[in-house]
């Protein structure tokens, strides 16, 4: 395991929040979570159920920083990752990682036009 010691992600935001409720460096992309999802890409591939979820995991953290256009376009990612995988069989149709997704979609509002 030591050879994946340099890829180790590093923290994406600060932890603490500011008056409002949101993250101290809401302006800031998270580094830390974009390389890693770029690293599960290039190791499992753009379609597997766990890009998915680092996906999800990144539109959880723009949710958090307030930035809801990232969030739903995160979110929509993961989205089509899990529905393509059940249409080739590797996920059901009611997976919990699906109607996790479309939770966080409806909270973010990501149907509606801003």
């Amino acid at each position: 395991m030591a050879e994946l010691a340099p890829f180790a992600p590093k923290r994406a935001a600060a932890q603490t929040r500011n008056g409002n409720g949101k993250y101290r460096n809401a302006g800031k992309k998270p580094r830390g979570s974009c390389q890693a999802l770029g690293l599960n890409e290039q190791l499992r591939g753009p379609d597997h159920t766990l890009v998915g979820n680092d996906h999800a995991n990144l539109g959880r953290l723009y949710y958090a920083m307030g930035n809801l256009p990232a969030a739903c376009g995160e979110f929509n990612k993961a989205l089509a990752i899990y529905t393509g995988n059940v249409k080739r069989k590797r996920l059901p149709k009611k997976h919990p990682y699906i109607a996790e997704v479309l939770g966080w979609l409806k909270k973010a509002d990501c149907g509606k036009s801003r």
